[in-house]
């Protein structure tokens, strides 16, 4: 009746470089998906940004808007994928990138062109609409 004994072994090399590999992995998969969502939220500004100037030129012409709950949507979903990409620049951070604070600046430069954009939104339309409930109580 012998008693076995069982050792475990310790991690090898491969093992940690296999981890380490993983990581660098994560870190390029995380660093596409911020960049593929800042794309995104370039293109929706860009977007939103043409489609206020035309609804700013209809306003002028006195013809309704045509992209008013268009560039509502937009801009909320766009609001969504800057929590994303807010939270995928702080794990970013995390893993001690090298561009970290390029990034970083970069997410501050997009979220103030769209801070931008809100406020073109709400010249347009909520001073349209501001104006329309004026002219009610006045009528």
């Amino acid at each position: 009746m012998g008693m076995y004994i069982t050792k475990f072994k310790k991690p090898s090399k491969p093992q940690k470089n296999t981890s380490k590999r993983e990581a660098t992995r994560q870190q390029r998969l995380l660093i596409h998906l911020l960049q593929k969502n800042a794309d995104q939220v370039e293109q929706n500004i860009l977007e939103i940004w043409k489609k206020l100037q035309q609804d700013a030129e209809n306003n002028a012409r006195k013809k309704s808007f045509e992209h008013q709950d268009l560039n509502a949507k937009c801009l909320m979903d766009t609001e969504l994928l800057f929590i994303d990409i807010f939270l995928d620049a702080d794990k970013v951070k995390q893993f001690g990138h090298p561009q970290a604070k390029m990034i970083e600046r970069d997410i501050h430069l997009l979220y103030d062109n769209l801070g931008a954009v809100h406020t073109k939104y709400r010249e347009v339309y909520e001073i349209h609409d501001t104006k329309l409930y004026n002219e009610r109580e006045i009528n």
